[in-house]
């Protein structure tokens, strides 16, 4: 092989790895702004989540409350029928 035989391989290597260099640099950066764009939906969801618990909670304690003011109100109406079945016993005696 002659000094230019040798001299064009020489450039077809070159240019080879310079064709893979830049290829794998664009591959990288694809996957980089991948990377990126996923990062912005995870962030993204992680606020949507935050406000949903927020908002969930603020439900939960809610209907906690309606639950135990409800209780208050069966625990009195047990004692006022208690009383009232007291009255009906005690009039029924005195007759």
């Amino acid at each position: 092989m002659n000094k230019d035989g040798i001299l064009h391989d020489t450039e077809k290597t070159s240019a080879a790895k310079q064709y893979k260099r830049e290829a794998a640099k664009r591959e990288k950066d694809s996957l980089e702004q991948k990377i990126k764009e996923l990062l912005q939906v995870l962030e993204s969801q992680e606020r949507a989540f935050k406000i949903f618990r927020v908002k969930i909670t603020g439900e939960m304690r809610e209907r906690d409350n309606l639950l135990r003011r409800m209780n208050k109100r069966i625990e009195m109406l047990e004692i006022l029928r208690k009383i009232k079945e007291e009255q009906e016993e005690c009039y029924m005696k005195s007759r």
